[in-house]
C-alpha cells in the first residue's frame, strides 16, 4: 500500500483547512432548504422558485399542468360512445388509461421538484456566499500520480 508523501498530506490539510469566500452582501437573506420544500409540496416548482431559479421552477409547474391537461383531454378523446344500454341521454365509456399516464407523469415532475427543493436552496445560498458550512470528497494523489484515496473537505 502506497504511503501519503508530505505534498499528499500537506495538500489533505489544506484542502480540510477553511476557504476563504467573499463577503456575502449585508441584505442577503439565506433560502432555507425547510421553507423551499414546503413551497414545493403546496405549488409544484414552488420552492425553485423561492430559491431563484425561476425557469427550473416554472418548467416544473408548466409541465405538471400540461401532463394532466394531454391526460385528461387523451383520455375523454380516447373514450368512445357505447347505446348497447339504451341509455336516454348518450352514454359514455370513459377511457383512464392516458389520464392515469397524464397522474403519473404530473406525479413524478411535482415530487422530482419536493426532492430538489432542498438543494435548491442550498445552491443559491452557496451563490450568495452565504454556506455555513460544506462536506464535499476530495481525492489524494500520490507524487506516482495514483489516488490512495478519498478524504472530506469542508469550507466555511
Amino acid at each position: 500500500m502506497p504511503t501519503l508523501s508530505h505534498l499528499s498530506l500537506l495538500t489533505l490539510l489544506l484542502a480540510a483547512a477553511p476557504t476563504l469566500r467573499a463577503q456575502p452582501s449585508p441584505d442577503a437573506r439565506p433560502v432555507r432548504p425547510v421553507t423551499a420544500t414546503v413551497l414545493s409540496v403546496v405549488v409544484p416548482g414552488g420552492g425553485q422558485i423561492y430559491a431563484g431559479e425561476t425557469v427550473k421552477g416554472g418548467l416544473i409547474l408548466v409541465g405538471v399542468g400540461a401532463a394532466l391537461t394531454a391526460g385528461t383531454t387523451a383520455s375523454y378523446a380516447a373514450s368512445q360512445h357505447d347505446d348497447r344500454y339504451g341509455c336516454p341521454a348518450p352514454c359514455w365509456e370513459f377511457e383512464p388509461t392516458p389520464l392515469l399516464i397524464g397522474v403519473g407523469v404530473a406525479g413524478a415532475l411535482w415530487l422530482y421538484g419536493i426532492v430538489d427543493a432542498p438543494g435548491a436552496a442550498t445552491r443559491a445560498n452557496r451563490r450568495r456566499g452565504l454556506v455555513a458550512l460544506e462536506v464535499a470528497p476530495v481525492r489524494l494523489a500520490t507524487e506516482a500520480g495514483g489516488v490512495t484515496g478519498l478524504a472530506l473537505q469542508a469550507t466555511f
